[in-house]
């Protein structure tokens, strides 16, 4: 279960971190997959993906990057309120066209869940890159 939240059930996402766990146990801790394997899997996909979630990151405006963030570090929702508009330092008005911009490059998207509107990263891998690198 854990493999499938963390890959946010995209299909590939599944299958790579799926692979990685598949790898760790095999040679490393005794074939018991646990979540501390789990987690160390995440992190080796995520660090096999620097160099081009490094691209992307620096291919965005500065806008973009502060409303990414938002998405990723809100868990996409409430981005439109004033707390979460203040605490990037984005106006509405620019948190609402940057959402657009960022689901129209294909780096985000918008899904309705029980009635509400929340955004993620169309790569959960690199939201988990970018909560990385904010912890760095």
């Amino acid at each position: 279960m854990q493999i499938l939240d963390l890959a946010e059930d995209v299909p590939y996402n599944v299958q790579q971190l799926a692979n990685m766990c598949w790898e760790m146990v095999r040679v490393d801790t005794g074939h018991r997959l646990t979540p501390e394997v789990t987690a160390r899997a995440l992190a080796q996909v995520v660090t096999r993906e620097n160099s081009p979630y490094t691209q992307l990151w620096n291919t965005l405006t500065r806008a973009q990057k502060s409303v990414l963030l938002a998405v990723v570090l809100e868990k996409g929702v409430n981005l439109r309120s004033a707390a979460v508009t203040a605490r990037y330092a984005v106006p509405l008005s620019t948190m609402q066209r940057t959402l657009q911009s960022l689901d129209d490059k294909g780096i985000i998207r918008e899904e309705e869940t029980l009635g509400s509107i929340r955004f993620r990263t169309e790569d959960p891998f690199f939201g988990h890159w970018l909560r990385e690198l904010q912890s760095d």
